[in-house]
């Protein structure tokens, strides 16, 4: 079916519109309809305004936010159009999104580099002869609990279903790792050098920090609430996490490799250091090669205790899902919160059979991984 609208004609930093008010309640119906499912008539909305939006354009530069409703709707008709069964032009509305997201971030001083150099460095932590440099350590009994993943893995859906739980304190956009590994290079060293060289004084000193910092931030009411550090930047950090805390109890969310790159590349994830990766499928299928490849490194040289959260599962058979997740948590069940994963509607397991052709050129970095983790391919 041909569309009314086109990606390189409707400037939309050159409208003017009349009502900024009058676009925006058009917009929200649109994604109203979607959010319904009913996917036809919020396709409708959406080429409306646009078509709208590219027939009446004059200059206005100073529209509010123009480039990123332009983006809003590339990404939501490429959601659309894949579930309509037109692929090819899902896949070219996504990347016509992707390419204004990526100028907007290269825009804003964002740039992927610095995230590539970070996951060097958190790399480098776990080789066999770094670990083997690490100096020894008095115990701690302390089990602080991390909700790790790749982001669209899932942990979303686990964060929204702990977060209602009535004993437990979720806490989530506090960088307390971050602050940790600042701390142990703050004189210079490397962060690999810096935790072979950790010494008792110091480790103490960090994690009075961290458990001091983490109370300041929980501020829960239940004092018997399982407070749990969410991040789904957090993964890298496994070296640093099982130098001062080797005890920590880490839930890590899983989901097939093929449908998790689809997802943020076909998603208007907010825009960071990490989610620019996110921009290309290439990038984004070699970010996620990293951050296996550092997961696969701790498991290989250090005791981690951790419990795999695979999306797949959690939707297809959540009371079994819930229950070894509570187990691991050692938390009783909720009775006021079903067990049960809410997760998109436009994002289900399998989305990628039907795009197995856009993802073919990075099967390589991804097809291992999925393996390794139990999935078909």
């Amino acid at each position: 079916m041909t569309m009314a609208y086109s990606p390189a004609t409707a400037r939309l930093d050159e409208i003017h519109v009349s009502s900024l008010g009058f676009e925006q309640q058009r917009f929200d119906a649109a994604c109203q309809r979607q959010a319904d499912g009913d996917l036809r008539g919020a396709r409708r909305e959406f080429v409306s305004l646009a078509a709208h939006m590219a027939c009446h354009g004059h200059s206005h530069r100073n529209l509010p936010n123009a480039s990123l409703l332009r983006e809003e709707i590339d990404f939501a008709l490429a959601v659309l159009q894949e579930r309509l069964g037109n692929l090819g032009l899902a896949a070219r509305y996504a990347a016509s999104a992707n390419r204004r997201r990526r100028q907007r971030a290269i825009v804003a001083g964002i740039r992927p580099a610095r995230d590539v150099q970070n996951l060097a460095a958190m790399a480098a932590t776990l080789t066999p002869r770094a670990v083997a440099a690490w100096q020894h350590l008095p115990m701690t009994l302390e089990q602080p609990i991390f909700l790790l993943g790749v982001p669209e893995a899932g942990h979303a859906e686990v964060y929204n279903h702990l977060q209602q739980h009535r004993d437990v304190c979720l806490l989530a956009g506090q960088d307390m790792l971050g602050n940790i590994v600042a701390r142990l290079t703050a004189g210079g060293d490397d962060l690999a050098s810096a935790l072979g060289t950790l010494c008792p004084e110091m480790a103490e000193s960090l994690r009075h920090h961290y458990f001091t910092t983490r109370a300041a931030h929980a501020k829960a009411l239940n004092d018997n609430a399982v407070i749990i550090d969410s991040g789904p930047y957090n993964l890298p950090y496994l070296g640093v996490i099982a130098r001062l805390f080797p005890n920590a109890r880490l839930i890590i969310t899983v989901r097939h490799p093929f449908d998790l790159c689809l997802s943020q590349w076909m998603a208007a994830t907010p825009l960071d250091d990490v989610s620019i990766h996110f921009t290309s499928l290439s990038a984004t299928a070699a970010l996620y090669h990293r951050w296996m490849l550092i997961w696969a490194a701790a498991e290989k040289v250090l005791p981690l205790n951790v419990h795999n959260f695979t999306r797949e599962e959690a939707l297809n058979e959540p009371a079994a899902a819930f229950a070894k997740l509570y187990q691991f948590l050692a938390l009783r069940a909720d009775p006021d919160l079903p067990l049960r994963l809410n997760s998109d509607p436009l994002d289900p397991p399998g989305r990628w059979r039907r795009q197995r052709r856009v993802l073919a050129p990075y099967q390589h970095h991804l097809a291992s991984w999925a393996e390794d983790l139990g999935f078909p391919i």
